[in-house]
């Protein structure tokens, strides 16, 4: 990825490029009293070798003004079989946005799943906010976080495609169930469901896509 000039925030009248942290970096800054204030482009990449999956290659790109993540950010994770990448809107440091993340797994790897896996929603600090869209293996899920980042109105996955045959269906009021039930398509059966599907999208967020954030803390509040 190229990171492009932003007259917003220009680079610092400094650059570093070397040994940063745990991996190497590029980046532009100007001295404080306080320390170095970056500003401007920023690039981040390590190498780590872990056993049984090989040699991982983690990076990241974006902008930084007054010291705090600005724009948009691409965080990615490459190994054996296996391609990460997770694009956050940043203002002043905190997340406001969209939230953007794509899995490519084309070897069966211990603890993967071959396949692609996609998710798109927004984010606003913390929460998780507004129309929400994950895919994987035959599966698709919709659904919508309120401003609080609650689950709020109808949220479907539909695994029609897959072994289990079934649409799953849930309506949320401001972070409460009010009503699940899963229809059967091959026997036309419907029974009650257990309210979970939001929690498919957090696990995905806290499992997969967290990691990638924490590849680069610096400037996020």
């Amino acid at each position: 990825m190229s990171v492009g000039a932003s007259p917003a925030y220009p680079n610092g009248r400094r650059c570093y490029s070397g040994v940063y942290h745990d991996g190497r970096a590029v980046y532009f800054y100007d001295d404080s009293g306080n320390g170095r204030i970056y500003g401007g482009k920023f690039w981040f990449s390590r190498m780590t070798y872990v056993q049984p999956k090989g040699r991982i290659k983690e990076t990241a790109y974006g902008l930084f003004g007054n010291g705090r993540k600005q724009g948009r950010w691409l965080f990615t994770y490459r190994t054996f079989g296996l391609r990460r990448s997770l694009y956050v809107d940043y203002a002043d440091g905190r997340r406001a946005g969209c939230y953007v993340y794509r899995s490519r797994c084309s070897s069966r790897l211990l603890g993967f799943k071959k396949g692609t896996t996609l998710l798109t929603v927004g984010v606003s600090g913390h929460d998780l906010t507004g129309q929400v869209y994950y895919s994987f293996g035959g599966e698709s899920l919709t659904g919508r976080f309120d401003s609080a980042g609650r689950p709020d109105g109808r949220w479907t996955m539909n695994a029609v495609k897959t072994r289990s045959h079934k649409i799953f269906h849930e309506t949320w009021e401001h972070g409460v169930c009010v009503s699940s039930d899963i229809f059967d398509v091959t026997t036309g059966d419907k029974t009650t469901g257990k309210g979970r599907l939001p929690d498919v999208i957090l696990s995905v967020v806290y499992s997969e896509c967290k990691p990638l954030e924490h590849i680069l803390r610096k400037g996020t509040k």
